[in-house]
C-alpha cells in the first residue's frame, strides 16, 4: 500500500515503509477534522456549533488517522513539531498526553458515534518509558479496545518511534464517556454523520445539514 506523507522540511526523517508497516488495506483515512472539514474549517460554522476557540493540536503537532473497521482499531501518525519541546531535544511529557487522546479519541467517535455533545475523556493515563527524542521522525500510535461497559468505552494504546528501530516509548490506557441523548439525533451513528454532514458531501450540504 504506497502512502503518500508531504515533505515539511529537510530536517524530517522519512520512513515512509515502515510507517506503512502499521496500515493495511483494512485502514482508511479518519478523525474528526478530516471526516467533518466544515466544523474544523469554517469559523462560523464552529462558533454556532459551541466551540470557542481553535482546534488544541494546531501548530504544536500533525496528526494523521487511520481507522481499521475490521478491527475497531486506530493509528495515528504523528509528528511533533518544536512547540512540543520539553527537555532539550525531548518531547514534552504533556504533548504526548495530548497525542494519545486525539488519537484514542477519535477512535471513541468511531465507536460511540458522532456526538454533539462530545464524547469527553474520563481517565487518561500515561506510562513513559523512554524518552521521545525530537529528530524530526515521525512517530506511531496504536489504539484499540479493551472492553466496553454501557456508556464507558475504555481504550488502550502504544507510542512507537520507527527509526532506527520499533520501539515502544510509552503508553495510555484511558475511559471516554457517551453522554446518554436528550434528543434522538444527539449522538449519530459515524458514518450515517459522514453521511448527513461529513466529507461526502458538498460544503453548502455540510452547512446545511449539520443543524
Amino acid at each position: 500500500m504506497k502512502l503518500n506523507y508531504p515533505k515539511r522540511d529537510n530536517k524530517r526523517i522519512y520512513c515512509e515503509q515502515k510507517i506503512a508497516s502499521f496500515i493495511t488495506q483494512d485502514h482508511i483515512r479518519s478523525g474528526f477534522e478530516y471526516d467533518f472539514p466544515i466544523i474544523s474549517s469554517d469559523e462560523e460554522v464552529s462558533k454556532l456549533i459551541g466551540y470557542k476557540g481553535e482546534y488544541f493540536l494546531k501548530d504544536r503537532m500533525e496528526v494523521e488517522k487511520w481507522y481499521n473497521k475490521k478491527e475497531r482499531s486506530m493509528v495515528g501518525i504523528v509528528h511533533f513539531l518544536e512547540s512540543c519541546e520539553g527537555p532539550p531535544s525531548t518531547v514534552h511529557g504533556g504533548a504526548i498526553a495530548s497525542a494519545f487522546d486525539d488519537v484514542l479519541g477519535s477512535l471513541a467517535w468511531r465507536i460511540g458515534g458522532y456526538a454533539r455533545k462530545g464524547i469527553p475523556t474520563a481517565v487518561l493515563t500515561t506510562k513513559y518509558l523512554r524518552p521521545v527524542v525530537m529528530n524530526g521522525s515521525d512517530f506511531v500510535i496504536e489504539a484499540r479496545i479493551k472492553q466496553i461497559v454501557k456508556h464507558r468505552i475504555e481504550l488502550v494504546a502504544e507510542l512507537f518511534c520507527i527509526a532506527p528501530e520499533k520501539k515502544v516509548l510509552a503508553t495510555a490506557s484511558s475511559v471516554f464517556s457517551v453522554r446518554k441523548p436528550v434528543l434522538a439525533d444527539d449522538v449519530l451513528p459515524y458514518d450515517e454523520a459522514m453521511e448527513k454532514f461529513g466529507r461526502f458531501r458538498s460544503v453548502d450540504e455540510q452547512k446545511e445539514n449539520i443543524w
